[in-house]
């Protein structure tokens, strides 16, 4: 036996109760089982491949060329850094112009 303290959440069941009496096969593919209880939809993230990117994290770039994280903070603290967005206090690198970069550069 179970309490339900929410009335919102009595209602929800009694209806969903009534509303799948003996049609168990519609309840399997309905949306509350896929995330949306009482209005709440989950968000599903996008995969998508770093090639594929315009704009890469820190450890994205870090995966993508092997240059340690510490020293790409580094090179984009510069003002002059041609690969580096500020999208409020988070850092997002170029991927292009990452890449441009480090084929021009012989050392960093």
């Amino acid at each position: 036996m179970f309490y339900v303290t929410n009335i919102d959440a009595c209602f929800f069941i009694i209806w969903h109760c009534w509303h799948y009496a003996g049609n168990k096969e519609q309840m399997l593919n309905d949306d509350l089982l896929r995330g949306d209880f009482m209005g709440e939809k989950t968000k599903e993230k996008q995969e998508v491949r770093i090639s594929e990117k315009l704009l890469l994290s820190i450890n994205e770039a870090n995966a993508l060329s092997g240059i340690g994280q510490n020293k790409l903070r580094e090179l984009t603290l510069d003002p002059r850094c041609p690969f580096v967005l500020f999208v409020g206090r988070k850092r997002l690198i170029k991927r292009k112009a990452f890449e441009a970069f480090i084929d021009k550069e012989l050392e960093i």
